[in-house]
């Protein structure tokens, strides 16, 4: 498969997912052994109440009724969340087919906007958030934890 449109083809890990949905402002992956599923955002777009919608959607379809985990990778320039969508994200039927979701970002307003996500809208499931998808995938694959979240630290 050819990866070379990935914003981040130099992180190894994405090559065990396969392309499961493409939407015009996010890829949808799915690990090809586990029961991760993969949301990597693109470049350039305001997520507002309709595409927040339409992710939810997309996930609740292809969990096919499984519990599985969730790391989306926001490691893009200008991605924008509307509060609406942020309150849909937080809280719907297809983050209740998650046991854990993770965040994948790396610039100090990523890391800000998240934090401030996790503590205004708590997330009903278990949420944090990495510099690096290793550090994701490794906490996701952990037991389950408490509600928790990486504090920022600035």
């Amino acid at each position: 498969m050819d990866l070379t449109h990935l914003n981040h083809i130099s992180d190894s890990n994405y090559r065990l997912f396969n392309l499961r949905k493409s939407i015009y402002f996010a890829n949808i992956w799915v690990h090809q052994s586990k029961d991760v599923t993969l949301i990597e955002y693109k470049d350039n777009y305001f997520i507002d109440t309709k595409e927040a919608e339409i992710l939810i959607e997309q996930l609740f379809l292809l969990s096919d009724g499984k519990y599985n985990r969730a790391v989306s990778d926001i490691r893009v320039e200008n991605h924008l969340v509307s509060e609406n969508a942020k309150s849909l994200l937080a809280n719907n039927r297809a983050l209740k087919c998650f046991k854990k979701k993770t965040v994948v970002l790396e610039s100090l307003p990523s890391r800000i906007n998240t934090n401030y996500f996790i503590k205004a809208h708590k997330p009903i499931t278990p949420f944090r958030y990495y510099d690096s998808l290793n550090e994701a995938l490794d906490w996701l694959e952990e037991d389950e934890g408490l509600y928790s979240s990486k504090e920022l630290s600035v």
